[in-house]
């Protein structure tokens, strides 16, 4: 009797298990499916596609001040600067072969030293008029990311990226899933390491434009 006992008890503790192990994996899927809605499970209600937009920018810029403060750390001399105008290809190029692509402190800029100063940033100056420019006057080297560059992908496009990333071996794991990253995707264009030569007037090689490189970035 006692064997017969402990036997039922033992089943309906595997039973219970695995009652339990459903019920937390419906709850995952349903998470992911939930956040694949594009619904935020805080507030209860889809972001904005302008808000959204708005935690992407704060989102890069959150990590251009991390990279700045890791190469400052080996005597970099960085700085991540808020231009408050729009910068185009074009306007670019342009101000390379003037020579004055230094220039953009003369108008209005903010300069972002740490997360309190992006926190504290109007929206309104994260609209489509602004660009994000990291440099170096002792590296003579320069990145320009301009506002208007920052869009979101389509869905198509989206689900095309996720299917070349699930091949990969940059896959993204469950717990990842469950947490929500994934669900938004966003394109950048950079225009990285440009040489200031022509422009600090310390001679060296002529200053180079690398083609804007676009980059995807998750949130």
């Amino acid at each position: 009797m006692e064997n017969r006992s402990f036997s039922r008890l033992r089943i309906r503790f595997f039973l219970a298990l695995l009652v339990l192990a459903m019920i937390i994996g419906y709850v995952i899927y349903s998470r992911i499916v939930y956040n694949e809605t594009e619904i935020c499970c805080e507030a209860n209600a889809r972001l904005a596609d302008d808000e959204m937009r708005l935690k992407v920018i704060k989102s890069l810029l959150a990590t251009k001040v991390a990279e700045m403060e890791e190469r400052n750390e080996n005597g970099g001399q960085y700085k991540t600067v808020l231009v408050h105008k729009r910068m185009t290809e074009a306007d670019i190029i342009a101000s390379i072969k003037s020579a004055s692509i230094l220039d953009f402190d003369k108008g209005p800029v903010t300069y972002i030293q740490n997360k309190r100063d992006i926190e504290s940033l109007n929206p309104n100056a994260l609209q489509d008029n602004f660009a994000i420019i990291q440099y170096s006057t002792f590296h003579r080297e320069m990145e320009i990311i301009p506002g208007d560059s920052i869009e979101a992908v389509g869905t198509v496009e989206t689900k095309k990226f996720f299917k070349e990333l699930n091949q990969s071996k940059l896959k993204l794991s469950w717990l990842e899933r469950f947490l929500g990253y994934g669900n938004f995707l966003y394109k950048i264009k950079t225009y990285p390491l440009i040489h200031l030569a022509c422009c600090d007037k310390l001679g060296g090689n002529t200053a180079n434009l690398q083609s804007g490189t676009p980059r995807k970035i998750l949130n």
